[in-house]
């Protein structure tokens, strides 16, 4: 079915009217009064007058007037391009042949999609592309604004969204969509990235990332950039060949864009298993958990691990560090802990939990309305695990019997 809201005729007939634009800045005025100008305008009209005709019923009213504005149009055009009366019918003749047989077979020209229709078949499946492309990415929060300024055929746009990290940083992303033809055909062309610094604005950091052939890096992955980490990644050499390599932000050096500069260190020369080996990670013992350790530091990630000193497992966190040819242990604060200190760090670890042991559970005292008096009677627990209070003599020791067994104890 049509869309009333749209009349599709007046559509078709504006793609020839900016095809004759096009041919007026090549050919001079003169260069365009032979035949073959017209008979081309006149053909282009007559198809879609053909493919609207044989769907009249299902026209709007105004795309039924301007179906009567286009039949009248061919008949001038026609006298223009067919010169005597017999050429002119016989190919009228020919026309009207090929029009009822348009209605017998319900088929041919009267029902192929219009310029239209394909424009919107297009429209669909390049949104249907870049929410895929987005949702690759990890940045499905900005999906639904996107798709509204695509439906409603804005220019080339710019959708902000924002991410809480943790400890007063934020993560913002500033998607640039831009506008490839008049069809309403997008293109998501790059994107900034920054991590804001809530308590601490001098330290804020900003790149631009590129998107070339619908691939880019993920959102998580340029928030790991700007964290400081490296990341693992296939890029393009001098000679043209794809290779994978760590790259990481140069924080001390610009380009002349005002983007940071990128650390290569070629994955060759950096080896994950070769870094890993003796390192006491309780994950590099299983196959699974070594692949997932090893996928997360290749995305820059700050991995969660399980340290082991002596018989203590201590939780800690791993890192890829390509520049240094290792990874780096990290303590709970992200700093780097040196594995000649690991021993004293358990250690530490140790005598805490022991002195917290040791004082035990504290008993609070009761909260009542009166104010606290010098001498305020201490509590203790009875074996019916009801909490009572009397006064204790410090010269004589209380003795109380216990009922239930018929036994005294000593408090």
């Amino acid at each position: 079915m049509l869309h009333n809201s749209v009349n599709r005729i007046e559509y078709d007939l504006q793609i020839w009217d900016s095809h004759e634009k096009k041919l007026d800045r090549i050919f001079r005025p003169q260069e365009r009064q032979g035949r073959s100008f017209d008979k081309a305008r006149y053909q282009y009209y007559r198809s879609v007058h053909r493919r609207y005709a044989a769907r009249r019923k299902e026209l709007s009213g105004e795309e039924k007037q301007m179906l009567r504005y286009l039949r009248d149009a061919l008949k001038v055009q026609r006298k223009d391009v067919y010169k005597g009366w017999w050429r002119r019918n016989f190919h009228r003749l020919v026309n009207l042949i090929g029009r009822i047989s348009d209605r017998i077979t319900q088929s041919g020209p009267a029902y192929t999609p219009g310029h239209y229709d394909l424009v919107q078949q297009q429209r669909q499946q390049n949104m249907q592309q870049i929410r895929k492309v987005l949702s690759d990415h990890g940045m499905e929060q900005a999906i639904p604004e996107v798709e509204r300024q695509m439906r409603e055929n804005a220019p080339s746009f710019t959708v902000p969204y924002s991410v809480y990290v943790s400890n007063g940083k934020t993560a913002e992303y500033h998607l640039h969509i831009n506008k490839v033809d008049d069809d309403g055909i997008y293109q998501f062309e790059k994107y900034d990235a920054h991590l804001r610094f809530d308590k601490n604005p001098s330290m804020n950091r900003s790149q631009q990332f590129r998107v070339v052939d619908d691939k880019t890096l993920k959102a998580d992955q340029a928030l790991n950039l700007l964290e400081g980490w490296a990341i693992e990644q296939p890029i393009q050499d001098a000679n043209g060949k794809i290779v994978r390599s760590w790259v990481q932000l140069n924080f001390n050096e610009r380009d002349g864009t005002g983007a940071y500069r990128y650390i290569q260190t070629p994955s060759h020369a950096f080896d994950l298993e070769k870094a890993a080996h003796g390192l006491p990670i309780r994950e590099l013992n299983t196959p699974a958990s070594r692949r997932e350790l090893f996928d997360g530091l290749r995305a820059g990630k700050v991995m969660p691990v399980k340290v082991r000193v002596g018989v203590q497992d201590i939780e800690m966190y791993a890192v890829a560090a390509p520049q240094d040819g290792r990874i780096k242990i990290l303590n709970q604060s992200r700093d780097e802990v040196p594995l000649s200190e690991l021993p004293r760090l358990a250690q530490t670890l140790a005598n805490q939990q022991s002195q917290s042991n040791q004082q035990g559970p504290s008993i609070q005292p009761s909260q009542s309305n009166q104010p606290a008096q010098a001498n305020a009677p201490q509590l203790y627990i009875d074996q019916n695990n009801s909490t009572s209070t009397k006064k204790l003599d410090n010269k004589k020791p209380l003795v109380r019997k216990v009922p239930n067994k018929g036994s005294t104890r000593r408090i």
